[in-house]
């Protein structure tokens, strides 16, 4: 619909300034800029079905500055703090900073993250801060320990998360980018949809 209606729009500018240019062969008259300015604001004005989708919020545009490389693993990445929230699935969390918000994800909820994982020896395996770019999934579709973590959280949060293997990507096997085993999460919770 949107197509037919954009080809409309410009077949009948067309037809417009060729009319305006036939009774002047000369310069562009201002009516004629007029035109070309109205339709082009009607042919890049988005459909009625897309005004609904939110708009990144602009401190999310500062997080996408570019890469930084390697982030340095925090010193408790070893073991779990005395002081750090433990669920009866085994996930221990602390909170690094308060967040602003009072809601807290769903399981279907998608959420705008930062992010940075370790291993226990802390080897960075993965970054969303690292690569300079905010993450964004749907909770559920991600490990059970983030699944579980980031429902813990409201928007603005900062945590650490310690997350035994069988909430992670399992006690075996695994990849560079998926390790076995125990892993330390850094996640900010920035924005939930």
């Amino acid at each position: 619909m949107f197509k037919l209606i954009s080809k409309t729009l410009i077949f009948m500018g067309c037809v417009g300034l060729c009319a305006c240019q036939s009774s002047s062969a000369e310069e562009p008259t201002d009516d004629m800029v007029k035109l070309a300015e109205a339709q082009e604001k009607l042919i890049l004005r988005k459909p009625a079905h897309l005004k609904a989708v939110k708009r990144v919020p602009k401190k999310i545009s500062a997080k996408k500055a570019g890469p930084t490389g390697p982030i340095a693993a925090p010193d408790n990445v070893g073991e779990v703090p005395a002081d750090a929230e433990v669920s009866p699935s085994g996930l221990a969390s602390q909170v690094l900073k308060a967040g602003s918000g009072t809601v807290k994800p769903g399981p279907k909820s998608a959420v705008m993250v930062h992010y940075s994982g370790w291993t226990p020896d802390g080897t960075m395996f993965d970054s969303s801060v690292a690569r300079g770019q905010v993450a964004e999934f749907q909770v559920s579709r991600i490990i059970l320990g983030l699944t579980e973590g980031l429902q813990l959280m409201v928007e603005g949060e900062k945590r650490r998360f310690w997350i035994p293997g069988k909430l992670g990507y399992g006690e075996s096997g695994g990849s560079a980018s998926a390790p076995a085993g125990a892993l330390v999460f850094d996640v900010e919770l920035i924005d939930i949809r």
